[in-house]
């Protein structure tokens, strides 16, 4: 079906004489797992390569450098401001990712590292050759979703916790803008697969060997040093009072 319908859409492209003059970018937000580390889909497990390492096609106006191909880390969120690059619009101060121009037209560098994850669970970051998977230190932490509409989170948020909500300026990257806070009450999401229920451990993964993240290393000095770029990165972004807290940062 993915086949077909991007068969379409070249198709049009192709009619229209338009890939001389249009940048068209092929991604996805998120892999699945199929029996790696024996679990199945997405969600309740760490976010293992399977996951977080989704295919980036581009062709630039014309098939400039077309069959290039570029070793360089790059987020989802890299792509609105890669647009906004292209058509000579400003990029706003409070959004994080990082045009990829340098990367697409000479081979620049983006990021030397980038953090990733997901809500109420582990906040992972990679340099590219380490990834490191930092959990929240207990079972059941202190966790507020924050947000201007929390209709948009109705699977999380209970009536419950929406009558304990907050109303204040708790983010620093939203031009002031009040949102709500929201406490969470449950707890994370739990693991399943071989090894069972949700457990808070920290796993590091050195990828030129170990490219299928099959063997956890400890080594103490080398975590260290991904929990102070961890921590850095949560700065960089002004992650929410308390969020360094639950990660035992």
């Amino acid at each position: 079906m993915t086949d077909h319908w991007l068969g379409r859409l070249w198709d049009t492209l192709d009619a229209q004489d338009a890939w001389r003059d249009t940048m068209v970018i092929l991604t996805t937000d998120h892999g699945s797992m199929l029996g790696e580390h024996t679990y199945w889909m997405k969600n309740a497990m760490p976010v293992y390569n399977e996951i977080a390492h989704i295919p980036l096609i581009v062709h630039l106006p014309g098939d400039q450098r077309a069959g290039a191909r570029i070793a360089t880390l790059t987020q989802t969120t890299d792509i609105m401001p890669t647009f906004l690059d292209y058509f000579r619009a400003p990029v706003l101060p409070h959004v994080h990712g990082t045009s990829l121009r340098s990367a697409l037209e000479a081979d620049g560098a983006v990021h030397d590292s980038i953090i990733y994850g997901y809500f109420g669970m582990a906040v992972n970051v990679t340099d590219g050759g380490t990834t490191y998977f930092r959990n929240p230190v207990a079972a059941e932490t202190k966790l507020y979703a924050y947000t201007a509409m929390p209709t948009t989170f109705h699977n999380f948020i209970s009536r419950e916790d929406l009558a304990q909500a907050e109303m204040g300026r708790f983010l620093g990257h939203t031009y002031n803008i009040p949102v709500y806070k929201i406490p969470q009450t449950g707890k994370p999401p739990h693991r399943h697969g071989a090894m069972g229920a949700y457990a808070p451990r920290h796993d590091l993964f050195d990828l030129t060997t170990d490219p299928e993240q099959d063997r956890p290393l400890a080594d103490a000095e080398r975590e260290q040093h991904y929990c102070d770029l961890l921590r850095a990165h949560l700065d960089r972004i002004h992650a929410p009072e308390g969020h360094l807290e639950r990660l035992g940062l």
